[in-house]
């Protein structure tokens, strides 16, 4: 069953452009890459981001560690593990046309989008580390399904991801 939560921000400076709420007025959010001091504000608690992000994706990991990243980056390391004192964990590479992330009890999840569909794998696994651990073809081959594009992913139980993925274009119907 979905649980709805209601929150009241208040008295924000800046616009918030990525937001995940773990439980009612306990959320976090990144504000726009136009501030000068584009931040990540866990509860209210503003910490200066290391680098700008263009297309922000916040997570909770636990009620004291979140995961930021840049949904659209090509070479650069592009997601970060900040504590909420503002300790930066570690920062790593999560790829390009990031779709979505989904935080499991012992994983981090990226489900990519079509313009990432030239690494193959549309969704890969990370531990809480920034180490790439395995991706989708990797683990079932193309016997399964090959992932064009991830248009939605979810967190069932926190151990289970469950995808919906493009994965077969006719050609002749463009």
């Amino acid at each position: 069953m979905l649980q709805e939560y209601k929150n009241r921000i208040e008295n924000l400076s800046s616009l918030l452009v990525d937001i995940d709420i773990i439980e009612p007025d306990f959320w976090v959010g990144v504000t726009d890459f136009s501030d000068n001091k584009q931040s990540l504000i866990i509860n209210g608690n503003q910490i200066i981001l290391p680098e700008k992000i263009r297309f922000p994706i916040v997570r909770f990991i636990n009620d004291e560690i979140v995961l930021v990243a840049n949904s659209r980056a090509r070479t650069e390391k592009n997601a970060w593990i900040i504590k909420s004192s503002g300790e930066v964990v570690t920062n790593f590479s999560i790829g390009d046309a990031i779709e979505n992330i989904v935080i499991t009890k012992d994983f981090i999840v990226a489900a990519y989008f079509d313009e990432a569909a030239a690494c193959g794998e549309g969704i890969e696994v990370f531990n809480f580390s920034g180490e790439r651990l395995f991706g989708y073809l990797e683990i079932f081959g193309i016997e399964e399904v090959i992932i064009s594009d991830c248009y939605a992913s979810t967190l069932v139980k926190r151990k289970q991801n469950h995808f919906l993925p493009l994965y077969r274009i006719s050609v002749s119907s463009f």
